[in-house]
């Protein structure tokens, strides 16, 4: 396990900052992000619109979320770590409640804000053009559509992951290789939504229906190639090219 540095903004300042993130090799033979990811990008909000179509990004911490599903929070602080080795030393927490994981949970993303805008309504069984992830990585793919870029695995990278770890435990949990962040969603209307029960992250791959993207979801078992609206706000892990 070693760390990757980018540099972003602090959202609601002029003030960069270094964020890490850890990243390890898995069971695929791949790089993934391993912590989950926290670049600003588009519209900071804290009020998520029905059917809302802009590319929006917010921080599942903000205290002005005021509905959420349970008393205990995913998140409660900063959505990144600030060394890479507090980066790499918060993995060892349940990515749930605790002051360890805190730096794990990231902030949550529209498909639009995830795609860097490339990303639409109008997007069918295809894979997005760009992502928010750092230079060299990207968007992870999902459910076998489009044609996957030169430096991918395939067109459904995390079914390829979740086959080659072999179990949902490996994928989900304090110890697993993937180490989902229960972070939940943004549920239209206001609502923060399975915070501590669920994580969500988005791919790169358009969903059938016009109105929807594909994503892994993870609840215990895992479903690599779910789907959500593409105006939820969930999170997102980046994966490096392989050229």
């Amino acid at each position: 396990v070693s760390a990757v540095k980018e540099n972003d903004l602090i959202p609601g300042t002029t003030t960069y900052v270094d964020k890490y993130y850890a990243i390890a090799k898995l069971a695929d033979n791949r790089c993934w992000m391993i912590s989950n990811y926290a670049k600003a990008y588009g519209a900071y909000v804290n009020n998520i619109k029905t059917g809302a179509s802009g590319s929006y990004y917010l921080n599942p911490a903000d205290s002005t979320q005021t509905f959420y599903s349970t008393s205990t929070r995913a998140c409660a602080s900063f959505g990144y770590a600030e060394t890479a080795t507090d980066a790499i030393a918060y993995l060892g927490d349940s990515g749930h409640n605790t002051v360890g994981s805190i730096r794990n949970c990231g902030y949550l993303y529209s498909w639009y804000g995830a795609t860097a805008g490339t990303g639409t309504g109008s997007t069918t069984s295809n894979i997005a053009d760009d992502s928010i992830c750092p230079t060299g990585w990207h968007l992870p793919s999902a459910g076998n559509v489009g044609t996957a870029p030169t430096g991918w695995a395939s067109t459904a990278e995390f079914g390829d992951l979740y086959s080659s770890l072999g179990s949902s435990a490996k994928m989900y949990g304090p110890n697993s290789a993937f180490r989902v962040v229960r972070s939940g969603y943004a549920y239209p209307n206001n609502y923060l939504h399975a915070q501590g029960s669920n994580g969500y992250y988005w791919s790169s791959s358009a969903y059938s229906s016009a109105s929807d993207a594909y994503n892994l979801n993870s609840a215990g078992t895992v479903n690599p190639a779910n789907n959500l609206a593409k105006y939820y706000g969930i999170a997102v892990r980046c994966v490096l090219n392989v050229n």
